[in-house]
C-alpha cells in the first residue's frame, strides 16, 4: 500500500496534512464504534426524564 511513496515526492505539509486527516478518520471510527459498543450497557443512573415512566 505504501510502495513507491518515495518516488513520488510531495510537500511535508500535504504529507502531513494527509497523514493527519487519517488519525482524524481513524480516531472518528474508532469513537464510533465504542459509542455503538456503549449504547447496549447502562452507563449509570437514568435521567430524570427516562425513569418517570408516566409520560407517555
Amino acid at each position: 500500500m505504501h510502495e513507491g511513496v518515495r518516488a513520488v515526492p510531495r510537500s511535508t505539509d500535504q504529507q502531513r496534512a494527509e497523514e493527519e486527516a487519517q488519525r482524524r478518520e481513524e480516531l472518528i471510527r474508532k469513537v464510533r464504534e465504542a459509542n455503538r459498543q456503549s449504547a447496549n450497557r447502562p452507563t449509570g443512573p437514568p435521567s430524570p426524564d427516562l425513569a418517570s415512566g408516566d409520560e407517555d
